[in-house]
């Protein structure tokens, strides 16, 4: 806590010098009564003064050159982008500010004007923004270990495989072992995205006897619910529940999961089959996760 509170401070600090020479070199101090340049002009001039060789329209090059680095990282220290990166530049830039400074008016200058002190807590900022080797260490030691975490793989393959596509359809194609004439059954796609269930794809209740058997599957159009699939925190799963069966029934289910990537155009179909989904009136609702076992691109 207090590594962050003392590299802010001296992040908003350097930030504040630098953006306050940039505005006194274009006179809005001035508005205030205050300010050491008031023009670009006169800057131009404290300029030769310290890069005496330079003149005409090199001056003006070196004059403009330092001003827009000295905005850019004033505002890249402002926003916090990339501590040890910007804090190491912005040391190297008052160093040979204050080199210049020392060498063509003296040493009392750039002591004077705390332009070292300024260089060293621009180096400070970079150091405190650098992570440090035992972070470093923890970092890959967490790294690895999510690594060969199963879980943590399987998340991973489901969010890659399904990066950027939007699911637009869903379709299930069940048959069942032994005809029915008794019962119904009801197949759903649900999801976990920020620890809350999501139901993707639905069929409703369906009778059982509309279920043929393996040489003739039913495809049933399922009603879905369009999201990013790769906001889910893991892959799918699906879900069977059977209602008002008598008799034991096995069926043979394939989901298959229709996404389309906006940016591109692209549909993939995403399927998931299993060979045996036991349902009976003891056991009314089978559970299985979704494990894509086959992706077309169309």
């Amino acid at each position: 806590m207090s590594r962050r509170i003392v590299g802010i401070a001296l992040r908003i600090s350097l930030a504040a010098a630098f953006l306050s020479a940039v505005a006194d070199r274009f006179g809005w101090w001035a508005l205030f009564g205050q300010g050491s340049w008031g023009s670009m002009g006169a800057f131009a001039d404290y300029t030769h003064q310290l890069v005496p060789v330079a003149t005409g329209s090199l001056l003006t090059v070196i004059a403009w050159a330092s001003t827009a680095t000295e905005t850019l990282l004033g505002v890249l220290l402002l926003i916090g982008w990339r501590p040890a990166l910007v804090g190491w530049g912005t040391c190297l830039v008052l160093t040979i500010f204050g080199t210049a400074m020392a060498i063509s008016l003296g040493l009392a200058s750039p002591l004077s004007y705390s332009v070292f002190s300024a260089a060293s807590a621009a180096a400070a900022y970079a150091i405190i923004g650098s992570p440090s080797p035992s972070r470093l260490k923890r970092s890959r030691i967490a790294s690895h270990s999510d690594t060969t975490d199963p879980e943590y793989d399987r998340s991973h393959r489901w969010r890659d495989a399904t990066r950027e596509l939007v699911l637009v359809g869903a379709t299930a194609v069940a048959a069942a072992d032994q005809p029915q004439t008794a019962g119904s059954i009801a197949i759903n796609v649900t999801g976990a995205a920020l620890s809350n269930d999501l139901l993707l794809a639905d069929t409703g209740f369906i009778p059982l006897a509309s279920v043929a058997g393996r040489q003739d599957a039913r495809r049933i159009r399922m009603t879905v619910v369009p999201m990013r699939l790769d906001m889910l925190s893991d892959q799918p799963s699906v879900a069977v529940l059977a209602q008002g069966v008598a008799e034991s029934t096995q069926l043979r289910l394939m989901v298959e999961l229709t996404a389309r990537n906006p940016q591109t155009g692209a549909t993939s179909v995403i399927a998931c089959e299993y060979r045996s989904v036991h349902l009976d009136a003891q056991t009314p609702r089978a559970l299985m996760d979704f494990q894509p076992q086959r992706a077309e691109i169309e």
